[in-house]
Parts: C-alpha cells; structure tokens; sequence
C-alpha cells in the first residue's frame, strides 16, 4: 500500500504540474485518516497555502451533511478535500460549496460517455436521481473574517454494494457505466473549481447562472425541507441560497437539506 500510495502521489504531482493547477499542490495522499477534511483544517491552522490538498483511500469518520457519516472503501472512492484560502467576501462563502458541485457535475459529464450529472441543492451530485457524491465546506472565521474554507469531497466511484439505509438513493460511477481513472476526475474537478473559486469567493455565483441552470436537479420542482415548508425550486441566487416559491412568496433559503417532492411520497 505505502508503494502504490508513493506512486499514486507522484503520478498526481506530474498531472498536477502539466496542467499548471494551483489547486492541489502541494498534495497528501494517505492510506486512510479519520477525516479529509478535519486534516485539511488542522493543515489550514498551521498556516497551509491557497491549493493545499489531502486525499485518503479511506476515511473512517468523514461526514456529510447532519453529521451523517461518509466512508468510502478502499480503492472504491475518491476522498479528498482541498484548502481554499482567497479573499472571500461574507456573502460569498455559501456560494463556494455550490460552485464546487457544478465543478464536479461538469467534471464527470466531460469523463463519462454523454451528460448525466446534477447537481441538488445544496452539495450532492446525483446521477439518475440517486447520489454519487457530496461536498462538505468548513469555513474558519477569525474576528469576523474568513480565512479558510475547507473543501471536501466524496465520490462513489467504484462501489457496488451500499449500507440498506441509503442503497435506495446512492450510485456509483461504475454502477452507472462510468470507467473512470481517479486522478483524471480529480484533475477535471480541480481544473474547473479554480477557474471559478476566486470570481466565486469575490462576486459569488452571478456569472455562473446559466451554468447551474443547466446542472440543477431541482429547478422547478416541488420541494420539502426538513422543517416541512413546501415550495417550489425556482433557483440559486448568487449567495448559494435556494430560491423558492411558496404560496407565491418568493423566499430564500439558505441552509438545510431538501427531498423532491414526488407523486406518492418523498424521493
């Protein structure tokens, strides 16, 4: 394992070189670790530079959105999170999680044989209406500034089989057809996360409208969120927050987790 891990990094590094990337460099590849993301921010702490990456084969206690556990199996994930560290306004910093999910739907939409990936609000990837990834971002705010955002993702890339809680709603690259080299994806997904995050982190997400348009799952769709107000998605603004219909009152969320509402039920 360590050999490979060696190997791994390296081939990252000349990928990482080529193609001019700031954004994952310099880069930690380890064999497994509680959390990508608790590593970047310890990292961030100490004072790691604007690109800084971490990936790990496995996690033992990563986490996605309410604190729900993300493990990924050896081999089977693509597990990582990056250290963003620009000027970011105060309004901006919900829009970067955003950003990075239509990075990674347009990052596998240029892998797989045709277009499939969306994105629904606020950080999963879904492929057929089931997810096959999930970002995380944890802000360090000092004195009222932001100094850091910890970005982490997590991608099923090779998984088959899935915990029963959740096997209904999840999918894999390869359970949906997709061969795919994990460094290519994360070279793809970092390639268009900086052409964005700066602008981003600045303006927030005003000039990549017509973009999340295009990838969102759930424009014009009934939803519910977790405290039970229905209201139909009729977009994101430029802060990150979901814009909704409800009762013909235009309102904005910005925090939460949202199910479709679909005839018969929740999905």
């Amino acid at each position: 394992m360590a050999e490979a891990l060696v190997a791994l990094e390296r081939a990252w590094q000349e990928r990482a070189m080529a193609a001019g990337l700031r954004l994952g460099v310099p880069a930690s590849f380890v064999a497994e670790t509680a959390s990508t993301n608790d590593d970047a921010k310890r990292a961030a702490a100490s004072g790691a530079p604007h690109g800084a990456l971490f990936v790990a084969e496995s996690q033992s206690a990563g986490r996605g959105r309410q604190g729900r556990a993300w493990q990924g199996e050896p081999g089977a994930s693509l597990l990582f999170s990056v250290v963003v560290r620009c000027a970011v306004a105060p309004h901006a910093a919900g829009a970067i999680p955003v950003a990075a999910g239509l990075a990674l739907a347009e990052a596998i939409d240029a892998i797989a044989p045709r277009p499939c990936a969306f994105v629904k609000w606020p950080n999963d990837v879904l492929i057929g209406g089931k997810k096959v990834a999930g970002i995380l971002a944890d802000a360090t705010v000092r004195a009222g500034v932001i100094e850091s955002v910890v970005v982490g993702v997590g991608v099923n890339v090779g998984a088959f089989a899935f915990d029963a809680s959740f096997a209904d709603r999840a999918t894999s690259l390869a359970r949906e057809g997709i061969e795919v080299d994990r460094l290519k994806l994360l070279e793809a997904f970092l390639v268009r996360f900086e052409a964005m995050v700066e602008r981003v982190a600045l303006h927030g997400l005003r000039d990549y409208a017509s973009r999340i348009a295009a990838k969102h799952e759930l424009f014009g769709c009934e939803v519910r969120r977790a405290e039970g107000d229905v209201a139909r998605a009729a977009g994101i603004d430029e802060e990150g927050r979901l814009v909704v219909d409800r009762g013909g009152v235009v309102e904005r969320w910005s925090s939460g987790e949202v199910h479709l509402v679909a005839a018969g039920g929740l999905s």
